[in-house]
Protein backbone atom coordinates (compact mmCIF):
# COMPACT_ATOMS: atom_id res chain seq x y z
CA UNK A 1 0.00 0.00 0.00
CA UNK A 2 1.47 3.16 -0.94
CA UNK A 3 2.41 5.31 1.92
CA UNK A 4 1.69 9.17 2.33
CA UNK A 5 5.22 10.24 1.77
CA UNK A 6 5.17 8.24 -1.63
CA UNK A 7 1.82 9.70 -2.63
CA UNK A 8 4.01 13.24 -2.26
CA UNK A 9 6.97 12.13 -4.13
CA UNK A 10 4.91 11.14 -7.14
CA UNK A 11 2.60 14.25 -7.03
CA UNK A 12 5.94 16.24 -6.63
CA UNK A 13 8.08 14.75 -8.90
CA UNK A 14 5.63 13.28 -11.81
CA UNK A 15 3.17 16.63 -11.87
CA UNK A 16 0.27 14.58 -10.89
CA UNK A 17 -1.81 17.94 -10.89
CA UNK A 18 -3.07 18.64 -14.28
CA UNK A 19 -3.84 22.17 -13.31
CA UNK A 20 -0.34 22.99 -13.16
CA UNK A 21 0.75 20.12 -15.93
CA UNK A 22 -1.67 21.40 -18.55
CA UNK A 23 0.47 20.68 -22.27
CA UNK A 24 0.60 24.45 -23.49
CA UNK A 25 0.51 24.68 -28.03
CA UNK A 26 3.65 26.48 -27.74
CA UNK A 27 5.57 23.79 -25.63
CA UNK A 28 4.58 21.27 -27.97
CA UNK A 29 5.24 23.45 -30.97
CA UNK A 30 8.78 24.86 -30.43
CA UNK A 31 9.55 26.70 -33.19
CA UNK A 32 6.87 25.39 -35.60
CA UNK A 33 8.81 22.05 -35.32
CA UNK A 34 6.64 19.94 -33.34
CA UNK A 35 9.67 19.16 -31.74
CA UNK A 36 9.59 15.43 -29.48
CA UNK A 37 11.09 17.42 -26.74
CA UNK A 38 7.56 18.67 -25.32
CA UNK A 39 7.62 20.56 -22.23
CA UNK A 40 5.09 19.23 -19.77
CA UNK A 41 4.40 22.62 -18.50
CA UNK A 42 2.13 24.91 -19.49
CA UNK A 43 -1.46 26.90 -19.58
CA UNK A 44 -3.65 25.29 -21.90
CA UNK A 45 -6.44 23.14 -20.79
CA UNK A 46 -8.31 20.63 -22.68
CA UNK A 47 -11.25 18.66 -21.77
CA UNK A 48 -13.63 15.96 -21.05
CA UNK A 49 -16.01 16.83 -17.94
CA UNK A 50 -19.33 18.97 -16.94
CA UNK A 51 -21.52 20.31 -19.33
CA UNK A 52 -20.83 22.47 -22.54
CA UNK A 53 -22.25 25.78 -22.66
CA UNK A 54 -23.99 25.41 -26.01
CA UNK A 55 -27.06 25.37 -27.50
CA UNK A 56 -28.20 21.90 -26.68
CA UNK A 57 -31.02 19.75 -26.65
CA UNK A 58 -31.48 20.27 -22.83
CA UNK A 59 -30.94 17.34 -20.17
CA UNK A 60 -27.46 15.23 -19.37
CA UNK A 61 -24.15 16.36 -20.42
CA UNK A 62 -24.55 16.11 -24.07
CA UNK A 63 -24.63 19.09 -26.47
CA UNK A 64 -25.91 19.48 -30.09
CA UNK A 65 -24.75 22.40 -31.48
CA UNK A 66 -26.28 22.45 -34.72
CA UNK A 67 -26.01 20.04 -37.64
CA UNK A 68 -24.21 20.91 -41.12
CA UNK A 69 -22.90 24.63 -41.55
CA UNK A 70 -22.97 23.87 -45.41
CA UNK A 71 -25.84 22.77 -47.19
CA UNK A 72 -29.13 23.85 -46.14
CA UNK A 73 -32.23 20.92 -46.55
CA UNK A 74 -32.96 22.66 -50.14
CA UNK A 75 -29.90 21.94 -51.53
CA UNK A 76 -30.86 18.25 -51.51
CA UNK A 77 -27.38 17.51 -50.60
CA UNK A 78 -25.29 19.83 -52.77
CA UNK A 79 -21.84 20.68 -51.54
CA UNK A 80 -19.09 23.26 -51.81
CA UNK A 81 -18.24 24.59 -55.70
CA UNK A 82 -15.30 23.30 -56.84
CA UNK A 83 -13.31 26.70 -56.68
CA UNK A 84 -14.14 27.41 -53.04
CA UNK A 85 -10.67 26.07 -51.63
CA UNK A 86 -9.91 23.81 -48.74
CA UNK A 87 -8.82 25.68 -45.58
CA UNK A 88 -8.01 23.37 -42.38
CA UNK A 89 -8.99 24.33 -38.75
CA UNK A 90 -7.05 25.10 -36.32
CA UNK A 91 -4.61 23.14 -34.58
CA UNK A 92 -6.04 22.06 -31.17
CA UNK A 93 -4.84 19.39 -28.44
CA UNK A 94 -7.29 16.26 -28.28
CA UNK A 95 -7.84 14.75 -24.58
CA UNK A 96 -8.23 10.80 -24.82
CA UNK A 97 -11.88 10.25 -24.87
CA UNK A 98 -13.09 7.33 -21.89
CA UNK A 99 -13.39 4.65 -24.50
CA UNK A 100 -9.71 5.90 -26.05
CA UNK A 101 -7.88 6.08 -22.32
CA UNK A 102 -9.13 1.98 -21.80
CA UNK A 103 -8.21 0.66 -24.81
CA UNK A 104 -4.76 2.42 -24.78
CA UNK A 105 -4.13 1.19 -21.18
CA UNK A 106 -5.12 -2.14 -22.35
CA UNK A 107 -2.63 -2.00 -25.32
CA UNK A 108 0.42 -0.18 -23.63
CA UNK A 109 -0.54 -2.81 -20.22
CA UNK A 110 -1.83 -5.84 -21.61
CA UNK A 111 -3.98 -6.14 -18.67
CA UNK A 112 -7.60 -6.06 -18.23
CA UNK A 113 -8.77 -2.91 -17.77
CA UNK A 114 -12.70 -2.48 -16.26
CA UNK A 115 -15.27 -1.05 -19.19
CA UNK A 116 -16.69 0.53 -16.35
CA UNK A 117 -13.76 2.74 -14.99
CA UNK A 118 -14.73 5.36 -12.21
CA UNK A 119 -14.32 8.25 -14.41
CA UNK A 120 -16.40 11.18 -14.60
CA UNK A 121 -19.13 11.07 -17.01
CA UNK A 122 -17.57 12.85 -20.33
CA UNK A 123 -19.26 15.78 -22.18
CA UNK A 124 -20.86 15.33 -26.06
CA UNK A 125 -20.93 17.68 -28.72
CA UNK A 126 -23.01 16.61 -31.63
CA UNK A 127 -23.19 13.19 -30.08
CA UNK A 128 -19.10 12.79 -30.17
CA UNK A 129 -17.02 12.57 -26.96
CA UNK A 130 -14.04 13.62 -29.57
CA UNK A 131 -15.63 16.54 -30.06
CA UNK A 132 -16.05 17.37 -26.68
CA UNK A 133 -12.30 16.20 -25.92
CA UNK A 134 -11.12 18.57 -28.03
CA UNK A 135 -13.42 21.93 -26.73
CA UNK A 136 -13.87 22.03 -23.54
CA UNK A 137 -12.05 21.65 -19.76
CA UNK A 138 -10.63 19.21 -17.58
CA UNK A 139 -12.33 19.25 -14.36
CA UNK A 140 -10.85 18.70 -10.65
CA UNK A 141 -12.84 15.66 -10.36
CA UNK A 142 -11.52 14.24 -13.90
CA UNK A 143 -7.87 15.26 -12.58
CA UNK A 144 -7.73 13.32 -9.66
CA UNK A 145 -9.86 10.34 -10.88
CA UNK A 146 -6.94 10.04 -13.71
CA UNK A 147 -4.72 10.48 -11.19
CA UNK A 148 -5.89 7.74 -8.93
CA UNK A 149 -6.71 5.65 -11.90
CA UNK A 150 -3.20 5.63 -12.72
CA UNK A 151 -1.64 4.78 -9.37
CA UNK A 152 -4.02 2.03 -9.25
CA UNK A 153 -2.95 -0.06 -12.67
CA UNK A 154 0.99 1.02 -12.71
CA UNK A 155 0.27 -0.95 -8.79
CA UNK A 156 -1.17 -3.85 -10.30
CA UNK A 157 1.08 -4.42 -13.83
CA UNK A 158 3.72 -4.25 -11.12
CA UNK A 159 2.36 -6.75 -8.45
CA UNK A 160 1.90 -9.32 -11.62
CA UNK A 161 4.78 -11.30 -12.35
CA UNK A 162 4.31 -11.85 -15.67
CA UNK A 163 2.92 -8.28 -16.83
CA UNK A 164 6.62 -6.92 -15.82
CA UNK A 165 8.19 -9.06 -17.70
CA UNK A 166 6.34 -8.34 -20.33
CA UNK A 167 6.83 -4.70 -19.76
CA UNK A 168 10.43 -4.52 -19.06
CA UNK A 169 12.97 -6.17 -21.12
CA UNK A 170 15.65 -6.10 -18.22
CA UNK A 171 15.02 -6.93 -14.60
CA UNK A 172 16.73 -4.21 -12.20
CA UNK A 173 19.66 -5.22 -10.53
CA UNK A 174 19.42 -2.54 -7.15
CA UNK A 175 17.39 0.28 -6.81
CA UNK A 176 20.27 1.91 -8.18
CA UNK A 177 19.84 0.34 -11.57
CA UNK A 178 19.66 3.71 -13.27
CA UNK A 179 20.21 2.13 -17.12
CA UNK A 180 17.41 -0.38 -16.43
CA UNK A 181 15.14 2.11 -15.38
CA UNK A 182 16.30 4.17 -18.57
CA UNK A 183 15.69 1.58 -20.68
CA UNK A 184 11.79 1.08 -19.86
CA UNK A 185 11.15 4.22 -19.52
CA UNK A 186 12.77 4.70 -23.31
CA UNK A 187 10.27 1.88 -24.54
CA UNK A 188 7.50 2.33 -22.26
CA UNK A 189 7.66 5.84 -22.72
CA UNK A 190 7.77 6.21 -26.32
CA UNK A 191 4.66 3.56 -27.21
CA UNK A 192 2.39 5.84 -24.11
CA UNK A 193 3.63 9.15 -25.62
CA UNK A 194 3.38 7.92 -29.37
CA UNK A 195 6.84 9.49 -29.91
CA UNK A 196 10.02 9.35 -28.65
CA UNK A 197 11.16 10.22 -25.58
CA UNK A 198 13.00 13.50 -25.09
CA UNK A 199 16.38 12.99 -22.70
CA UNK A 200 15.01 15.85 -20.84
CA UNK A 201 11.77 14.04 -19.86
CA UNK A 202 14.06 10.79 -19.77
CA UNK A 203 16.02 12.36 -16.93
CA UNK A 204 13.17 13.50 -14.96
CA UNK A 205 11.16 10.48 -15.16
CA UNK A 206 14.52 7.97 -14.15
CA UNK A 207 14.84 10.81 -11.29
CA UNK A 208 11.45 9.59 -10.22
CA UNK A 209 11.90 5.63 -10.03
CA UNK A 210 15.46 6.61 -8.31
CA UNK A 211 14.20 8.39 -5.80
CA UNK A 212 10.66 6.32 -5.35
CA UNK A 213 13.37 3.00 -5.22
CA UNK A 214 15.57 4.24 -3.16
CA UNK A 215 12.95 5.92 -0.39
CA UNK A 216 10.87 2.39 -0.36
CA UNK A 217 14.24 -0.12 -1.04
CA UNK A 218 12.52 -1.82 -3.65
CA UNK A 219 13.32 -1.82 -7.01
CA UNK A 220 9.77 -2.59 -8.51
CA UNK A 221 8.37 0.89 -6.21
CA UNK A 222 10.70 2.42 -8.83
CA UNK A 223 8.73 1.05 -11.83
CA UNK A 224 5.82 1.56 -10.31
CA UNK A 225 5.70 5.26 -9.53
CA UNK A 226 7.29 5.82 -12.70
CA UNK A 227 4.84 4.21 -14.78
CA UNK A 228 2.25 6.31 -12.83
CA UNK A 229 4.04 9.14 -13.56
CA UNK A 230 3.93 8.17 -17.54
CA UNK A 231 0.10 7.43 -17.18
CA UNK A 232 -0.44 10.88 -16.05
CA UNK A 233 1.36 13.03 -18.31
CA UNK A 234 -0.38 15.47 -20.45
CA UNK A 235 1.49 13.79 -23.37
CA UNK A 236 -0.33 10.44 -22.80
CA UNK A 237 -3.73 11.85 -21.92
CA UNK A 238 -3.36 14.64 -24.82
CA UNK A 239 -2.99 14.01 -28.38
CA UNK A 240 -1.34 17.03 -29.61
CA UNK A 241 -1.95 17.22 -33.47
CA UNK A 242 -0.31 20.64 -34.10
CA UNK A 243 1.21 20.07 -37.19
CA UNK A 244 4.36 21.67 -38.76
CA UNK A 245 4.68 24.00 -41.86
CA UNK A 246 5.30 22.41 -44.74
CA UNK A 247 6.52 25.71 -47.15
CA UNK A 248 6.35 29.50 -46.10
CA UNK A 249 2.67 29.62 -48.30
CA UNK A 250 1.45 25.92 -47.34
CA UNK A 251 -0.92 24.61 -44.38
CA UNK A 252 0.70 22.47 -42.00
CA UNK A 253 1.14 19.29 -41.86
CA UNK A 254 1.27 16.83 -39.14
CA UNK A 255 4.47 14.76 -38.50
CA UNK A 256 4.55 10.91 -38.68
CA UNK A 257 4.16 10.32 -35.09
CA UNK A 258 0.86 12.73 -35.06
CA UNK A 259 0.14 10.69 -38.29
CA UNK A 260 0.42 7.38 -36.37
CA UNK A 261 -1.56 8.83 -33.61
CA UNK A 262 -4.15 10.25 -35.72
CA UNK A 263 -4.25 6.96 -38.03
CA UNK A 264 -4.58 4.91 -35.48
CA UNK A 265 -7.38 6.38 -32.82
CA UNK A 266 -9.77 7.12 -35.81
CA UNK A 267 -9.29 3.36 -37.36
CA UNK A 268 -9.08 1.15 -34.31
CA UNK A 269 -9.98 3.47 -31.39
CA UNK A 270 -7.23 3.43 -29.16
CA UNK A 271 -3.35 4.01 -29.44
CA UNK A 272 -0.59 2.92 -32.09
CA UNK A 273 0.95 -0.42 -32.09
CA UNK A 274 4.61 -0.41 -32.18
CA UNK A 275 4.21 -1.38 -36.16
CA UNK A 276 2.89 1.74 -36.30
CA UNK A 277 5.27 3.47 -34.46
CA UNK A 278 7.92 1.92 -36.64
CA UNK A 279 6.85 3.29 -40.03
CA UNK A 280 6.38 6.77 -37.93
CA UNK A 281 10.25 6.41 -36.92
CA UNK A 282 11.67 5.49 -40.11
CA UNK A 283 9.62 8.42 -42.31
CA UNK A 284 7.01 5.69 -43.97
CA UNK A 285 4.32 8.28 -42.53
CA UNK A 286 5.61 11.51 -43.77
CA UNK A 287 4.69 9.79 -47.66
CA UNK A 288 1.40 9.16 -49.26
CA UNK A 289 2.52 5.81 -49.80
CA UNK A 290 3.37 4.55 -46.96
CA UNK A 291 0.06 6.36 -45.16
CA UNK A 292 -1.82 3.75 -47.52
CA UNK A 293 -0.22 0.84 -46.83
CA UNK A 294 -0.48 1.66 -43.19
CA UNK A 295 -4.45 2.88 -43.74
CA UNK A 296 -5.01 -1.13 -45.33
CA UNK A 297 -3.21 -2.08 -42.95
CA UNK A 298 -5.32 -0.88 -40.03
CA UNK A 299 -8.68 -1.30 -41.64
CA UNK A 300 -7.76 -5.22 -42.58
CA UNK A 301 -7.44 -6.05 -38.83
CA UNK A 302 -10.21 -7.40 -36.88
CA UNK A 303 -9.74 -4.28 -34.55
CA UNK A 304 -11.32 -1.97 -37.07
CA UNK A 305 -14.53 -3.48 -36.42
CA UNK A 306 -13.95 -1.89 -32.90
CA UNK A 307 -13.23 1.05 -34.25
CA UNK A 308 -15.87 1.59 -36.11
CA UNK A 309 -18.16 0.31 -33.97
CA UNK A 310 -17.35 2.89 -31.20
CA UNK A 311 -17.66 5.84 -33.82
CA UNK A 312 -21.20 4.83 -35.08
CA UNK A 313 -22.20 3.65 -31.76
CA UNK A 314 -22.06 7.10 -30.26
CA UNK A 315 -23.44 8.56 -33.60
CA UNK A 316 -26.35 6.47 -33.54
CA UNK A 317 -26.20 7.24 -29.22
CA UNK A 318 -26.68 3.58 -28.25
CA UNK A 319 -24.32 4.48 -25.16
CA UNK A 320 -27.33 5.96 -24.06
CA UNK A 321 -29.51 3.11 -23.53
CA UNK A 322 -27.46 2.47 -20.44
CA UNK A 323 -29.92 5.34 -19.19
CA UNK A 324 -32.98 4.02 -20.57
CA UNK A 325 -35.99 4.10 -17.77
CA UNK A 326 -39.36 2.82 -19.56
CA UNK A 327 -42.39 1.44 -17.34
CA UNK A 328 -42.17 -1.59 -16.08
CA UNK A 329 -45.56 -1.90 -15.05
CA UNK A 330 -46.83 -0.35 -19.02
CA UNK A 331 -44.38 -2.52 -20.61
CA UNK A 332 -45.06 -6.47 -19.15
CA UNK A 333 -41.96 -7.19 -21.95
CA UNK A 334 -39.21 -5.19 -20.38
CA UNK A 335 -36.52 -7.14 -18.84
CA UNK A 336 -32.94 -5.96 -16.69
CA UNK A 337 -31.46 -6.86 -19.66
CA UNK A 338 -33.79 -6.02 -22.77
CA UNK A 339 -31.58 -2.47 -23.16
CA UNK A 340 -28.44 -4.18 -23.61
CA UNK A 341 -29.68 -6.99 -25.81
CA UNK A 342 -31.21 -4.11 -28.03
CA UNK A 343 -27.36 -2.12 -28.27
CA UNK A 344 -26.41 -5.72 -28.97
CA UNK A 345 -28.65 -6.34 -31.86
CA UNK A 346 -27.42 -2.72 -33.50
CA UNK A 347 -23.98 -3.16 -33.57
CA UNK A 348 -24.11 -6.81 -34.89
CA UNK A 349 -26.74 -5.66 -37.81
CA UNK A 350 -23.67 -2.36 -38.19
CA UNK A 351 -20.71 -5.46 -38.52
CA UNK A 352 -22.11 -7.71 -40.27
CA UNK A 353 -24.10 -5.34 -43.15
CA UNK A 354 -20.75 -2.98 -43.39
CA UNK A 355 -18.00 -5.05 -42.77
CA UNK A 356 -18.85 -9.00 -43.09
CA UNK A 357 -21.08 -8.39 -46.16
CA UNK A 358 -19.49 -4.95 -47.30
CA UNK A 359 -22.97 -3.42 -47.92
CA UNK A 360 -24.34 -0.30 -49.08
CA UNK A 361 -24.49 2.08 -46.36
CA UNK A 362 -28.35 3.29 -47.21
CA UNK A 363 -29.35 -0.49 -46.74
CA UNK A 364 -29.23 0.25 -42.78
CA UNK A 365 -32.55 1.72 -42.84
CA UNK A 366 -34.22 -0.77 -45.36
CA UNK A 367 -32.78 -4.40 -44.66
CA UNK A 368 -35.45 -6.84 -43.28
CA UNK A 369 -32.32 -8.88 -42.00
CA UNK A 370 -31.18 -8.23 -38.20
CA UNK A 371 -30.19 -10.27 -35.74
CA UNK A 372 -31.86 -11.10 -32.23
CA UNK A 373 -32.35 -13.12 -28.97
CA UNK A 374 -34.69 -14.55 -27.44
CA UNK A 375 -36.41 -11.45 -25.40
CA UNK A 376 -35.96 -9.31 -28.62
CA UNK A 377 -38.02 -12.08 -30.23
CA UNK A 378 -40.39 -11.96 -27.92
CA UNK A 379 -40.74 -8.01 -28.23
CA UNK A 380 -40.85 -8.25 -32.01
CA UNK A 381 -43.56 -11.01 -31.86
CA UNK A 382 -41.19 -13.72 -34.05
CA UNK A 383 -41.41 -17.55 -33.16
CA UNK A 384 -38.79 -18.59 -30.53
CA UNK A 385 -36.00 -19.83 -32.24
CA UNK A 386 -33.90 -23.21 -31.16
CA UNK A 387 -30.67 -21.43 -30.95
CA UNK A 388 -29.11 -20.04 -27.93
CA UNK A 389 -28.02 -16.19 -27.74
CA UNK A 390 -28.52 -13.66 -31.05
CA UNK A 391 -29.46 -15.26 -33.93
CA UNK A 392 -29.49 -14.07 -37.47
CA UNK A 393 -33.06 -13.34 -38.48
CA UNK A 394 -35.05 -11.90 -41.66
CA UNK A 395 -38.24 -10.39 -40.61
CA UNK A 396 -41.16 -11.15 -42.20
CA UNK A 397 -43.16 -8.67 -44.55
CA UNK A 398 -44.91 -5.93 -42.39
CA UNK A 399 -43.76 -2.50 -40.99
CA UNK A 400 -40.66 -3.12 -39.24
CA UNK A 401 -37.27 -2.42 -41.38
CA UNK A 402 -34.06 -1.23 -40.87
CA UNK A 403 -32.93 0.77 -38.26
CA UNK A 404 -36.07 2.52 -37.80
CA UNK A 405 -37.94 -0.48 -36.82
CA UNK A 406 -35.13 -1.26 -34.33
CA UNK A 407 -35.76 -1.69 -30.81
CA UNK A 408 -32.72 0.59 -30.21
CA UNK A 409 -33.60 3.84 -31.79
CA UNK A 410 -37.01 3.72 -31.09
CA UNK A 411 -36.98 3.17 -27.31
CA UNK A 412 -33.96 5.94 -27.25
CA UNK A 413 -36.17 8.05 -28.63
CA UNK A 414 -39.35 7.71 -26.60
CA UNK A 415 -40.64 8.29 -22.87
CA UNK A 416 -40.47 6.65 -20.10
CA UNK A 417 -44.42 5.83 -20.48
CA UNK A 418 -45.79 6.88 -24.34
CA UNK A 419 -44.02 7.26 -28.10
CA UNK A 420 -42.59 10.85 -28.61
CA UNK A 421 -43.09 11.56 -32.53
CA UNK A 422 -41.18 14.81 -32.01
CA UNK A 423 -37.78 12.82 -30.12
CA UNK A 424 -37.88 10.25 -33.20
CA UNK A 425 -38.02 13.08 -35.80
CA UNK A 426 -35.48 15.07 -34.00
CA UNK A 427 -33.08 12.06 -34.36
CA UNK A 428 -33.88 11.88 -38.17
CA UNK A 429 -33.23 15.27 -38.63
CA UNK A 430 -30.00 15.71 -36.58
CA UNK A 431 -28.68 12.40 -36.86
CA UNK A 432 -29.19 10.75 -40.00
CA UNK A 433 -29.86 14.08 -41.92
CA UNK A 434 -27.11 16.74 -40.25
CA UNK A 435 -29.65 19.03 -39.75
CA UNK A 436 -30.04 21.64 -36.85
CA UNK A 437 -32.99 21.74 -34.87
CA UNK A 438 -32.86 24.49 -32.40
CA UNK A 439 -34.17 23.83 -28.78
CA UNK A 440 -37.62 24.96 -27.74
CA UNK A 441 -38.41 28.56 -26.62
CA UNK A 442 -37.82 29.10 -23.09
CA UNK A 443 -41.38 29.21 -22.32
CA UNK A 444 -42.66 26.30 -24.08
CA UNK A 445 -44.40 23.88 -20.73
CA UNK A 446 -41.84 20.47 -21.90
CA UNK A 447 -44.50 18.72 -19.94
CA UNK A 448 -47.97 19.58 -21.02
CA UNK A 449 -48.02 16.29 -23.03
CA UNK A 450 -47.27 13.94 -20.10
CA UNK A 451 -50.11 15.87 -18.25
CA UNK A 452 -52.70 15.18 -20.78
CA UNK A 453 -54.94 12.17 -20.04
CA UNK A 454 -57.43 12.68 -22.62
CA UNK A 455 -57.85 9.21 -25.03
CA UNK A 456 -56.47 10.57 -27.83
CA UNK A 457 -54.01 9.85 -30.13
CA UNK A 458 -50.16 11.71 -30.53
CA UNK A 459 -51.44 12.36 -33.79
CA UNK A 460 -54.18 14.44 -32.26
CA UNK A 461 -52.26 15.95 -29.55
CA UNK A 462 -49.51 17.10 -31.59
CA UNK A 463 -51.87 18.87 -34.02
CA UNK A 464 -51.74 21.82 -31.33
CA UNK A 465 -48.48 22.31 -32.09
CA UNK A 466 -49.12 23.35 -35.36
CA UNK A 467 -51.74 26.06 -33.74
CA UNK A 468 -48.46 27.68 -31.67
CA UNK A 469 -46.67 30.09 -33.84
CA UNK A 470 -43.28 29.46 -31.56
CA UNK A 471 -43.78 26.04 -31.95
CA UNK A 472 -44.74 24.97 -35.84
CA UNK A 473 -41.75 25.79 -37.84
CA UNK A 474 -39.41 23.09 -36.14
CA UNK A 475 -42.67 20.64 -35.28
CA UNK A 476 -43.65 20.68 -38.83
CA UNK A 477 -39.86 19.24 -39.30
CA UNK A 478 -40.23 17.07 -36.75
CA UNK A 479 -43.77 15.40 -36.05
CA UNK A 480 -44.44 13.85 -39.46
CA UNK A 481 -41.29 11.72 -39.40
CA UNK A 482 -41.72 10.63 -36.28
CA UNK A 483 -45.60 9.90 -36.88
CA UNK A 484 -44.57 7.70 -39.15
CA UNK A 485 -43.50 5.31 -36.61
CA UNK A 486 -46.36 5.42 -34.26
CA UNK A 487 -46.90 1.37 -34.67
CA UNK A 488 -44.48 0.90 -32.60
CA UNK A 489 -44.57 2.02 -28.78
CA UNK A 490 -42.26 3.09 -26.52
CA UNK A 491 -39.74 -0.30 -26.11
CA UNK A 492 -40.39 -1.10 -29.60
CA UNK A 493 -43.41 -3.47 -29.25
CA UNK A 494 -45.69 -3.23 -32.97
CA UNK A 495 -49.19 -2.13 -32.19
CA UNK A 496 -52.19 -0.97 -34.06
CA UNK A 497 -53.79 1.27 -32.19
CA UNK A 498 -53.37 4.05 -29.78
CA UNK A 499 -55.73 5.00 -27.15
CA UNK A 500 -58.28 3.13 -28.55
CA UNK A 501 -57.84 4.72 -31.80
CA UNK A 502 -56.70 3.43 -34.87
CA UNK A 503 -53.50 4.81 -35.85
CA UNK A 504 -52.70 6.81 -39.07
CA UNK A 505 -48.91 6.60 -39.96
CA UNK A 506 -48.77 8.78 -42.94
CA UNK A 507 -46.10 11.74 -43.38
CA UNK A 508 -44.14 13.32 -45.97
CA UNK A 509 -40.04 14.14 -45.76
CA UNK A 510 -39.42 17.93 -47.14
CA UNK A 511 -42.57 17.02 -49.82
CA UNK A 512 -42.12 13.01 -50.29
CA UNK A 513 -45.09 11.23 -48.65
CA UNK A 514 -44.43 7.93 -47.32
CA UNK A 515 -46.86 5.62 -45.40
CA UNK A 516 -45.40 4.11 -41.70
CA UNK A 517 -41.97 3.31 -41.03
CA UNK A 518 -41.19 0.73 -43.92
CA UNK A 519 -41.75 3.34 -46.56
CA UNK A 520 -39.81 6.28 -44.64
CA UNK A 521 -36.90 4.28 -44.69
CA UNK A 522 -36.78 3.99 -48.00
CA UNK A 523 -37.34 7.41 -48.95
CA UNK A 524 -34.50 8.26 -46.17
CA UNK A 525 -32.39 5.92 -48.31
CA UNK A 526 -33.11 7.03 -51.33
CA UNK A 527 -32.21 11.13 -50.36
CA UNK A 528 -28.70 12.16 -50.91
CA UNK A 529 -28.10 13.95 -47.11
CA UNK A 530 -28.42 10.47 -45.59
CA UNK A 531 -25.11 9.72 -47.28
CA UNK A 532 -23.26 12.89 -46.99
CA UNK A 533 -24.54 13.38 -43.50
CA UNK A 534 -22.47 10.06 -42.62
CA UNK A 535 -19.31 10.76 -44.34
CA UNK A 536 -19.67 14.66 -42.25
CA UNK A 537 -20.09 12.19 -39.29
CA UNK A 538 -16.67 10.46 -39.61
CA UNK A 539 -15.38 13.78 -40.75
CA UNK A 540 -15.79 15.36 -37.71
CA UNK A 541 -14.28 12.32 -35.27
CA UNK A 542 -11.49 11.68 -37.49
CA UNK A 543 -10.38 15.19 -37.53
CA UNK A 544 -11.91 16.61 -34.04
CA UNK A 545 -13.68 19.33 -35.00
CA UNK A 546 -17.15 20.28 -36.33
CA UNK A 547 -16.79 21.07 -40.24
CA UNK A 548 -16.35 24.70 -40.91
CA UNK A 549 -16.59 26.84 -44.15
CA UNK A 550 -12.89 25.48 -45.54
CA UNK A 551 -13.93 21.95 -44.40
CA UNK A 552 -16.82 22.10 -47.62
CA UNK A 553 -14.68 20.96 -50.55
CA UNK A 554 -12.99 18.38 -48.66
CA UNK A 555 -16.20 16.86 -47.33
CA UNK A 556 -17.40 17.11 -50.97
CA UNK A 557 -14.85 15.31 -52.68
CA UNK A 558 -15.37 12.68 -50.29
CA UNK A 559 -18.92 12.70 -50.48
CA UNK A 560 -18.62 12.36 -53.86
CA UNK A 561 -16.57 9.11 -54.11
CA UNK A 562 -18.57 7.50 -51.12
CA UNK A 563 -21.33 7.56 -54.07
CA UNK A 564 -19.43 6.79 -56.73
CA UNK A 565 -18.04 3.58 -54.48
CA UNK A 566 -21.44 2.18 -53.97
CA UNK A 567 -21.70 4.01 -50.37
CA UNK A 568 -19.46 1.43 -49.01
CA UNK A 569 -17.81 2.43 -45.69
CA UNK A 570 -14.53 0.60 -45.69
CA UNK A 571 -13.32 2.47 -49.01
CA UNK A 572 -14.59 5.48 -47.53
CA UNK A 573 -12.32 5.33 -43.95
CA UNK A 574 -9.51 4.58 -46.62
CA UNK A 575 -10.38 7.50 -48.18
CA UNK A 576 -10.73 10.24 -45.42
CA UNK A 577 -7.30 8.21 -43.73
CA UNK A 578 -5.34 9.20 -46.88
CA UNK A 579 -7.00 12.43 -47.73
CA UNK A 580 -4.88 15.47 -47.77
CA UNK A 581 -7.63 17.30 -45.33
CA UNK A 582 -6.68 14.07 -42.60
CA UNK A 583 -2.75 15.43 -42.76
CA UNK A 584 -3.32 19.11 -42.72
CA UNK A 585 -4.10 21.21 -40.09
CA UNK A 586 -4.31 25.03 -39.59
CA UNK A 587 -1.91 27.53 -37.58
CA UNK A 588 -2.61 27.13 -33.41
CA UNK A 589 -4.85 29.39 -31.98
Amino acid sequence: MRTTLHTALARLLAGASFALAGLALTGCSEADGNSPASTESGSLPVATGGAPSAAGSGGGPEAFVGGSPGPSPSTGGATASPERPFVPAAARLRLLTTRQYRESLRDLLDVEVQDDLDLESEARINGYAELAAASLTLSGLATEQLEQSAFELAHAAVANEETRRRLLACTPSSTKDEACFRDFLTEFGGRAFRRPVAEDELERYTSVALLAAETSNDVWAGIEYSLAALLQSPNFLYRAELGKPSDAAGPRMLDAYEMASRLSFFLWGSTPDPELLEAARTGALSASEGIRAQTERLLASPRAEAGLLGILSQMLRLEDLEKLEPSPEKFPLLTPTLAASMREETRRSLSDLLLVQNGDYRELLTTRTTFVNSELGALYGLAPGAAQGFQRVTLPDGPRAGFLGQASFLALNAHAASTSPTLRGRFVREVLLCEAVPPPPPEVDLDVMNRDTTPRTMRERLAEHAENASCAGCHRRMDPLGLALENFDAIGAYRDSDAGNALDVSGELDGVAFDGARELGEVLSADPRVAECLVRNLYRVATGHLEQGGDEPAIGELSAAFTAESFRVRPLLSRIATSDAFRMTGAPE
